[in-house]
């Protein structure tokens, strides 16, 4: 995946800088991490999603016409919880997440995107829990919770940009799917598969060069 990301960028940039147009975007914004098991599911257990913050970066390269590549660098808070029979266990942690979505503009202000995104884990992944789903300690290894540290998946947004210049406000709605099985070892997890998905809503101030 790593190699596939390296590619796409860098046939982006062959195309000649005078045909370039850059653009930077400093974002913040908020996320919905969720989580689907059809283990957890069977057992009528959804988890819940969990609200968190995202913040990073994003960069556009125009290519022909008005379509351009978008990529960047998000740091996600990420959330879930699971109830069953009264009792509750909540999982979180950080991602880094490497966006490279293919964007549309129709229009100068509005945006279509989709593409592919690559998510590695940071630091530890939190644990609460009570009734039976308790945890044996707040902070655990994700091999240790039986888990990956990366995923990779489809996305899709829509996003806005007004104002004068090179310089504009931006917002940007978007969707993730992540498509590999989170699940590292089932025995450890209690699942045999998890998959993540997250709804983001990003405000900024985009910079044209």
């Amino acid at each position: 995946m790593k190699k596939l990301l390296s590619l796409v960028l860098f046939l982006a940039l062959l195309t000649p800088l005078a045909a370039h147009a850059f653009r930077v975007a400093p974002v913040v914004g908020l996320n919905s991490h969720g989580a689907s098991s059809p283990t957890f599911a069977l057992n009528n257990t959804d988890p819940a999603r969990g609200l968190g913050f995202v913040w990073g970066g994003l960069v556009d390269i125009d290519l022909v016409g008005p379509f351009f590549i978008q990529s960047g660098a998000l740091f996600v808070n990420t959330k879930y919880t699971i109830t069953q029979t009264g009792s509750e266990r909540s999982f979180s942690g950080n991602q880094l997440q490497v966006p490279v979505l293919f964007r549309f503009s129709p229009l100068d202000i509005v945006s279509l995107g989709a593409g592919f995104y690559y998510a590695k884990t940071t630091g530890k992944l939190g644990c609460s829990g009570s009734g039976t789903l308790t945890c044996s300690t707040p902070e655990l290894d994700y091999s240790a919770a039986g888990f990956k540290t990366s995923d990779l998946g489809l996305a899709v947004s829509l996003s806005s940009a007004w104002g004068l210049g090179p310089i504009a406000l931006l917002w940007d709605a978007r969707y993730l799917h992540g498509l590999s099985n989170q699940v590292e070892n089932t025995a450890v997890a209690g699942a045999l598969e998890l998959k993540q998905s997250d709804f983001q809503l990003l405000f900024g101030m985009r910079f044209g060069f």
